[in-house]
């Protein structure tokens, strides 16, 4: 009777890892801490991509939000992220028009950033520039618009 319960225990103690791993698995939690806004007007629109075909394409990405800016920063928590590879850009929509706003030479003269805070010399930074992986339970990226 002692070996059933020994074995029972062993079995529940290998049962329970086996769901954290398969839990673990599904996803875990990505905090993304923005800095280098000028002001609190409008918002900072932000978008994960999971590939370099999204990112290249200019969609919405794998997972898009609208953040509030408070006191020059501000912060997104995706929950139940898959682990992976990903890109994120972000800009300040300061007018609240929906686009990134940018002057007759096609510069941006609202801020803007990415992951890793890459920069690109003639244009936006290319997808391996910016691309990250993410392969922790939990990770905090911080992006500096400029």
């Amino acid at each position: 009777m002692k070996m059933k319960g020994i074995a029972c225990i062993w079995c529940a103690v290998f049962l329970l890892a086996l769901i954290g791993q398969v839990a673990a698995q599904d996803g875990a939690t990505l905090k993304v801490s923005v800095s280098g806004f000028q002001n609190d007007k409008g918002d900072a629109k932000i978008s994960i991509f999971n590939s370099k075909e999204s990112f290249a394409a200019g969609d919405t990405g794998f997972r898009a939000a609208v953040l509030p800016i408070k006191g020059g920063k501000a912060e997104w928590v995706l929950s139940g992220l898959p682990y992976g590879t990903y890109a994120i850009k972000i800009y300040h929509d300061e007018n609240g028009n929906g686009k990134l706003d940018k002057n007759s030479f096609g510069m941006p003269k609202e801020k803007y950033g990415f992951s890793n805070n890459a920069r690109g010399s003639f244009g936006p930074p290319g997808y391996d520039q910016v691309a990250f992986t993410f392969n922790n339970t939990n990770n905090t990226i911080t992006i500096t618009v400029e």
